[in-house]
Protein backbone atom coordinates (compact mmCIF):
# COMPACT_ATOMS: atom_id res chain seq x y z
CA UNK A 1 0.00 0.00 0.00
CA UNK A 2 1.54 3.51 -1.17
CA UNK A 3 0.07 6.66 0.19
CA UNK A 4 0.65 9.91 -0.43
CA UNK A 5 0.17 13.43 0.56
CA UNK A 6 -0.20 16.84 -1.55
CA UNK A 7 0.13 19.46 0.78
CA UNK A 8 -1.46 23.36 -0.22
CA UNK A 9 0.87 26.68 0.76
CA UNK A 10 -0.42 26.72 4.53
CA UNK A 11 1.01 23.00 4.81
CA UNK A 12 -2.39 21.95 5.06
CA UNK A 13 -3.39 18.31 3.06
CA UNK A 14 -5.23 18.66 0.30
CA UNK A 15 -5.57 15.57 -1.33
CA UNK A 16 -4.48 12.25 0.23
CA UNK A 17 -4.13 9.44 -1.98
CA UNK A 18 -3.90 5.23 -1.42
CA UNK A 19 -3.47 2.57 -3.93
CA UNK A 20 -2.96 -1.23 -3.41
CA UNK A 21 0.37 -2.09 -4.82
CA UNK A 22 -0.96 -5.72 -5.71
CA UNK A 23 -3.74 -4.50 -7.79
CA UNK A 24 -3.09 -3.27 -11.73
CA UNK A 25 -5.41 -1.64 -14.22
CA UNK A 26 -7.88 -4.15 -14.41
CA UNK A 27 -8.63 -3.59 -10.97
CA UNK A 28 -10.37 -0.06 -11.58
CA UNK A 29 -13.47 -0.47 -9.19
CA UNK A 30 -10.82 -0.80 -6.37
CA UNK A 31 -8.07 1.27 -4.99
CA UNK A 32 -5.17 -0.48 -7.48
CA UNK A 33 -4.73 1.73 -10.55
CA UNK A 34 -5.91 4.81 -10.61
CA UNK A 35 -5.68 5.03 -6.60
CA UNK A 36 -8.25 6.37 -4.48
CA UNK A 37 -8.15 10.21 -3.46
CA UNK A 38 -9.71 11.84 -0.88
CA UNK A 39 -9.93 15.29 -1.26
CA UNK A 40 -9.83 18.18 1.53
CA UNK A 41 -11.40 21.72 1.29
CA UNK A 42 -10.80 24.33 4.04
CA UNK A 43 -12.53 27.62 5.25
CA UNK A 44 -10.24 30.41 6.36
CA UNK A 45 -10.38 32.93 9.37
CA UNK A 46 -8.93 36.39 8.37
CA UNK A 47 -5.59 35.30 10.36
CA UNK A 48 -5.17 32.65 7.71
CA UNK A 49 -6.12 29.60 9.93
CA UNK A 50 -8.83 26.86 8.71
CA UNK A 51 -11.63 27.10 10.36
CA UNK A 52 -14.05 24.57 8.74
CA UNK A 53 -12.75 21.52 6.71
CA UNK A 54 -14.48 19.29 4.73
CA UNK A 55 -13.50 15.94 3.34
CA UNK A 56 -14.75 14.35 0.14
CA UNK A 57 -13.89 10.87 -1.11
CA UNK A 58 -13.09 10.48 -4.63
CA UNK A 59 -13.26 6.66 -6.23
CA UNK A 60 -12.15 6.08 -9.73
CA UNK A 61 -14.98 4.71 -11.67
CA UNK A 62 -14.91 2.16 -14.67
CA UNK A 63 -13.93 4.80 -17.01
CA UNK A 64 -11.16 6.17 -14.84
CA UNK A 65 -12.48 9.33 -13.66
CA UNK A 66 -13.11 10.22 -10.40
CA UNK A 67 -16.09 10.65 -8.37
CA UNK A 68 -16.14 12.31 -5.41
CA UNK A 69 -18.66 12.87 -2.78
CA UNK A 70 -18.89 14.99 0.71
CA UNK A 71 -18.09 12.51 3.63
CA UNK A 72 -20.58 12.68 6.33
CA UNK A 73 -19.00 15.52 9.19
CA UNK A 74 -16.82 18.12 8.89
CA UNK A 75 -14.11 19.71 11.04
CA UNK A 76 -15.38 22.96 12.50
CA UNK A 77 -12.09 24.96 14.98
CA UNK A 78 -12.93 27.76 16.42
CA UNK A 79 -9.35 29.79 17.90
CA UNK A 80 -9.83 32.09 20.34
CA UNK A 81 -7.42 35.06 19.79
CA UNK A 82 -6.05 37.15 22.64
CA UNK A 83 -4.53 40.86 22.19
CA UNK A 84 -1.50 40.93 23.90
CA UNK A 85 -0.30 44.38 25.24
CA UNK A 86 2.84 45.70 25.80
CA UNK A 87 3.41 48.61 28.04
Amino acid sequence: MITTYKYNSNGDIIEQSTRDTKRGPEDKEECGYPPCRTVYVYEYDAKGNWTKQTEFSCIPNKSGKYECQKVEGETNRTITYYRTETK
